[in-house]
């Protein structure tokens, strides 16, 4: 498949470590204790890879999207078993029974849509998920995606400010609870068996990210039902300071090439001084 912008490839990115990497992953990789034994619906999956990692947890994970491409991308690629199944279909319509899921879980998709289209969403949503089910669903926080970036992702048709989105959802569902995504910067301590990690507040905490996670029921929502889920990137913060490093270097050269530029416009006035009064002397000489 090709890669447009519009949806995570992961082949695509197979040799590149890029922050779309992590924030696609992380985001199936910190539910799946949560879907264990459970019939789950990933909506509008793109090319599957998402619904793939959800199967090896799940008792049975379905993939929908849209198009065709993907799909038979995806029945390619990632059909294993009977764990995992993909179809063709759209999220305003799902192809699906009343009461049949335990989770539906749908990743930066909401945003992709117009409101006519986000409200058929919800409602069928809420029609095939269980009276106790759950949907995780995730978007970006418009004023720390586009707002404060000044950036306006192409594929976006309604994005959805923090208070915005969680009064949306909660026109559909009783129980709302945000998660919250982002690159931050920390100190951790760590080594390959490390499976928890304890969060140590020492400044007020951010909560706010980039990106919004929402775990929404009718039913009581559990607690930690997403895993706080960190994926180190290989020594970010080292290639940050290198980085910083250079660029002070390239500042220091500039400014040595700017210093030396006015020492040179300095001498080029005192010499041109000289030849005016020189200039003076000689008409004065004249007359």
């Amino acid at each position: 498949m090709k890669f447009t912008g519009e949806r995570f490839i992961p082949e695509y990115f197979e040799n590149i470590k890029d922050e779309i990497v992590y924030e696609h992953l992380n985001r199936y990789m910190s539910i799946t204790n949560f879907v264990k034994d459970k019939i789950v619906l990933d909506a509008a999956c793109g090319e599957g890879y998402g619904t793939n990692i959800l199967s090896d947890f799940s008792n049975k994970t379905y993939g929908l999207d849209i198009s065709d491409e993907t799909i038979a991308y995806a029945n390619e690629k990632y059909k294993k078993n009977n764990k995992v199944e993909y179809m063709q279909g759209s999220v305003e319509q799902l192809p699906f029974e009343d009461s049949y899921f335990d989770v539906v879980v749908s990743f930066e998709t909401i945003e992709h849509v117009d409101v006519k289209v986000q409200n058929d969403f919800l409602n069928e949503i809420n029609r095939v998920l269980k009276e106790d089910g759950y949907l995780i669903i995730s978007t970006p926080d418009k004023h720390i995606y586009s707002d404060q970036r000044k950036y306006s992702n192409e594929f976006h048709v309604k994005e959805f400010y923090h208070n915005e989105f969680y009064n949306f959802l909660g026109s559909f569902f009783q129980n709302v609870e945000f998660y919250y995504q982002s690159d931050e910067i920390g100190n951790i301590i760590y080594n390959a068996q490390s499976n928890n990690i304890k969060l140590n507040e020492i400044l007020d905490l951010n909560i706010h990210g980039k990106y919004i996670i929402a775990v929404c029921s009718n039913g009581t929502l559990k607690k930690d039902i997403i895993d706080s889920s960190i994926i180190i990137n290989n020594n970010k913060l080292s290639k940050i300071q290198d980085r910083i490093i250079e660029l002070q270097e390239e500042v220091q050269e500039k400014n040595k090439w700017a210093f030396d530029l006015d020492e040179q416009i300095k001498q080029l006035e005192t010499a041109l001084k000289g030849r005016e009064e020189h200039i003076a002397d000689l008409e004065g000489s004249l007359e």
